[in-house]
């Protein structure tokens, strides 16, 4: 009697610390989370890394540089979008759950490209080192971008007759009708076939490097004309060039590993154009999108989102077979609703359009890929990933909710549509309302605040080739004044 209660009772303690583990464990966690919390707007948080990221990752306007007006902002856009409620307008426009789901599955990729790639591979100190060495160096270039057959043909006589190098040059000179130059250094953020070619072994004046294959199909072949060496002095810069060094060669293996990943994702797999609908859409995107006025947005963005529509395309026609799939105009057109389509390149012409445009299909058959073997993983329950689409959601709901209020305002008759300072008026009172209101719901870690620095430099910080290459949402401008303060309170 007495063993089998001394046996209960040490059954009894065991599972006694289990559980005060368990409970340890969960609070540890807890208050490493609660960390890095900076605010909490009722059932809303607002992260110190969301803050920073927000703050000095887009452009905020001159009025609202004060990091106090900046947090302000960020929290008045979460209680717009707790005051829009579950029903908001938004919730029901298809173009928006469309947005969402494709910033949603962009995290996702970008997630199981660090999960399977980035996080996975590491960089010899012997390769850091050399390459550190080669990156003080600035090359002078004669360069000269092509498309496959044309490097196809320099490639046969750079490999057959060297003396025959300088002609070539001379004549892709007079093609091109100068000679073009160009000084690139290691942190440039060129090509890393480029950065490979020319900062993996030392180069000479005269030599000639290439042609060498891009990430967006075109090649470049290019002379070196001159090279300097800028020695780094300070113990500072030494250690920040290793740092440049040392993330670069990291990103750039990881790079090949995703490549191979990605190939094994897509073994076996191929697309099978339908001739006629593939012709009738590229000759459509051609006409659209090779304007002089479209020329300059793709130069600018680097990016290109094409709205597809019925117009003179029948949406029921196969356009693709793919995975024993047959996709007509109308499904790829859902496909693009969340995720833009993209060219590799912005030098687009009559020559390789129609190459371009069947390679950026295959891209987003790929993201389609990749995008499945993320949910397989449940990537799409990871808490970086719901934070991403909760910020976004976030901001275009405030956004709305704002316009929603002022319209209603108007149309009630209680401002007048084209007086400006009667609306910021009745704008400010709103808010001023909702301050009040929201008052006992809001919590700001004003010793996390204070310790946060902030920049005053404008900076757009983006993820080129990415569906939204924007990192952040624009910058909240709801207040400039300090009068709607949700941290003072607090102290």
């Amino acid at each position: 009697m007495i063993k089998n209660l001394l046996y209960t009772l040490k059954h009894l303690m065991q599972v006694l610390l289990v559980i005060l583990i368990l409970c340890s464990t969960i609070c540890i966690a807890k208050a490493q989370a609660n960390k890095n919390i900076l605010a909490t707007i009722g059932n809303k948080t607002i992260t110190i890394a969301e803050f920073k990221a927000r703050s000095e990752f887009t452009v905020r306007p001159v009025n609202y540089k004060d990091k106090t007006i900046t947090l302000n902002n960020l929290i008045i856009e979460k209680i717009l979008a707790l005051e829009a409620g579950k029903n908001y307008p938004l919730a029901s426009h298809l173009g928006f759950q469309a947005r969402l789901k494709g910033i949603k599955e962009q995290t996702m990729r970008e997630l199981l490209y660090r999960n399977v790639a980035y996080n996975k591979t590491a960089v010899d100190n012997s390769k850091i080192k050399s390459t550190y060495t080669l990156s003080k160096r600035e090359y002078e270039l004669e360069f000269y971008r092509m498309h496959k057959n044309m490097a196809q043909r320099i490639k046969t006589v750079i490999d057959s007759a060297s003396e025959k190098i300088d002609n070539i040059f001379k004549d892709l000179s007079e093609v091109v009708g100068n000679q073009p130059v160009r000084k690139v250094n290691y942190k440039d953020p060129d090509d890393d076939a480029i950065h490979e070619a020319l900062y993996s072994k030392p180069l000479h004046v005269g030599e000639v490097v290439g042609p060498i294959e891009l990430s967006n199909g075109e090649y470049l072949v290019m002379k070196v004309l001159n090279w300097t060496t800028y020695p780094l002095i300070g113990e500072i810069d030494q250690q920040e060039q290793w740092s440049i060094v040392q993330e670069k060669e990291h990103r750039i293996l990881a790079s090949k590993v995703w490549q191979s990943y990605q190939s094994k994702i897509m073994r076996g797999k191929k697309i099978e154009f339908n001739g006629k609908t593939f012709i009738q859409l590229a000759h459509w995107a051609r006409d659209k999108y090779l304007s002089e006025q479209n020329k300059k947005t793709l130069a600018e963005n680097g990016i290109s989102e094409i709205p597809f529509k019925a117009s003179g395309l029948d949406l029921s026609a196969p356009f693709f077979t793919f995975e024993n799939r047959t996709w007509t105009v109308g499904d790829f057109r859902d496909e693009l609703m969340s995720h833009p389509f993209l060219f590799r390149t912005t030098h687009l012409d009559t020559i390789n359009f129609n190459e371009q445009f069947k390679l950026a299909v295959v891209d987003i058959m790929k993201d389609h890929c990749l995008t499945r073997e993320a949910y397989k993983k449940s990537l799409d329950k990871e808490e970086d990933v719901a934070r991403t689409v909760e910020m976004w959601k976030d901001a275009f709901v405030a956004n709305d909710q704002q316009k929603n209020v002022i319209e209603a305002a108007i149309k009630k008759g209680r401002i007048m549509e084209n007086d400006a300072l009667e609306i910021l008026k009745y704008w400010e009172s709103y808010v001023s309302d909702l301050q009040k209101k929201y008052k006992s719901s809001v919590n700001v870690n004003v010793a996390a605040f204070q310790n946060i620095p902030l920049t005053k430099i404008d900076m757009v910080a983006l993820k080129p080739g990415m569906p939204y290459p924007n990192i952040v949402p624009n910058f909240p401008t709801f207040v400039y004044s300090k009068t709607f303060d949700f941290i003072i309170q607090k102290e």
